[in-house]
């Protein structure tokens, strides 16, 4: 990724760049430069085109910094911050080819999930080093894989690179390459319904990794809600001796509504367990289609 960056330049051969392509690298080791008290904003601002100034806080936005966080000091960043600023700052830039280099290190599920988002509108062409299958399986659509000293391209995405490479070592494959240079396990007729069902997959990975995070965040709200509720009946069966009855009252009140509250939020938990297995089952359907 480095020598297609011009980032290395101990290689030999020849690299040829197409007719207008611009691209922009995000490197595995992204350090993330600033000066002083350097703001976020900032720092994004510092090496902005003129005309791109006044999409920076939408670019943010994208990337997780919205609010004040836009206004965080570059050095107490964290490192999975550091990496979501050093992508918003490839964006800055017009580019219709982006070269990542492992590009989900150091980011919570919120965050690849952002810049999975981001990259599903990206129009160009953008060439990936990663490690995470997830990330690979929901943008992948042909993967390089070197082998005994050739470079062959396949048709799909990670997982399915994977089942064709085991079929075609373990002699199950009907198909025999017959170009080195583009090793296609899909037949012409079946390309357009595997683009489908890509995308259909996509979409539901995605929708899987949003349950994800809202039924942590449900049983969050239902330990949150379960420790209030056991404080107030405390301090109903323990009332203070300056409590009045409208101080006890108003406690009782307190009471039934978290009570209330928490069996919406056990209620909305269920559900979103019951969706989330039926969207799992779902993209479990369509993988082995």
């Amino acid at each position: 990724m480095r020598i297609l960056a011009g980032e290395d330049k101990s290689w030999g051969g020849t690299l040829e760049t197409g007719y207008r392509v611009h691209f922009g690298y995000f490197a595995q080791d992204e350090e993330i430069s600033f000066t002083g008290d350097e703001t976020v904003y900032d720092r994004m601002t510092r090496e902005s085109p003129f005309d791109a100034i006044p999409e920076i806080r939408n670019i943010l936005g994208a990337f997780l910094f919205s609010g004040d966080d836009v206004n965080k000091k570059v050095r107490i960043l964290s490192g999975g911050e550091k990496s979501r600023l050093g992508l918003a700052r490839m964006m800055l830039r017009p580019s219709n080819l982006l070269l990542l280099d492992e590009p989900t290190n150091h980011l919570d599920i919120n965050s690849r999930e952002a810049l999975l988002n981001a990259l599903e509108e990206f129009p160009g062409t953008i060439i990936i080093v990663s490690h995470d299958r997830f990330f690979l399986d929901s943008l992948a659509t042909k993967v390089l894989g070197i082998e005994n000293g050739r470079a062959r391209t396949y048709k799909g995405n990670y997982s399915q690179y994977m089942h064709s490479k085991s079929m075609r070592e373990s002699d199950q494959s009907n198909a025999t390459p017959t170009n080195d240079s583009d090793y296609d396990f899909q037949t012409d007729d079946k390309k357009q319904k595997q683009r489908e069902i890509n995308k259909q997959q996509k979409q539901l990975s995605n929708k899987l990794q949003k349950l994800k995070r809202e039924i942590e965040e449900k049983e969050e709200f239902v330990s949150m809600a379960e420790l209030r509720i056991a404080q107030i009946e405390e301090t109903l069966a323990n009332p203070p001796s300056t409590f009045t009855a409208l101080q006890i009252a108003k406690e009782a009140e307190l009471h039934a509504q978290a009570q209330t509250d928490l069996e919406k939020a056990i209620s909305d938990w269920e559900s979103l367990c019951i969706e989330n297995e039926d969207t799992a089952t779902a993209l479990e359907r369509l993988r082995n289609s």
